[in-house]
């Protein structure tokens, strides 16, 4: 009987879906109602109480509108997963403005996307992602 390792995925690999997941969050965007994108804006903040953790924000954010929601919580999942391959932020930097890159006329609003799935990614030691 053969007997397979566990693979994990390649840094090109995750640049990939990244691409494909920040263009699905731009192009979803593009076709929102107004007034939703006043929701989802307005989701992580029509609140009191104690500070939301990462976690409770994405919930907030699917709940609210479950496919952009699910979308951003997986760019999330990925910075946080390329941290841990690459322990810095300048190297995740580098990914994400290569994946911005892929589309120049919504270079903008991808980076805008990875900045905020990204913010606080990182380690004393290594920096944050701000």
């Amino acid at each position: 009987m053969i007997e397979y390792s566990r693979l994990d995925a390649s840094v090109d690999e995750i640049e990939c879906a990244l691409n494909m997941l920040v263009g699905e969050i731009v192009t979803l965007r593009k076709t929102l109602a107004p007034d939703a994108s006043v929701g989802l804006k307005q989701a992580p903040y029509a609140r009191s109480g104690p500070p939301l953790t990462r976690i409770k924000t994405a919930m907030d954010l699917i709940a609210s509108s479950p496919i952009d929601g699910a979308l951003r919580f997986s760019v999330a999942q990925i910075g946080e997963h390329l941290f841990q391959i690459l322990q810095s932020p300048d190297k995740m930097m580098q990914i994400a403005r290569r994946v911005c890159s892929e589309d120049e006329a919504n270079w903008s609003r991808r980076m805008t996307v990875i900045d905020a799935a990204w913010e606080g990614i990182g380690s004393k030691d290594t920096g944050y992602w701000s």
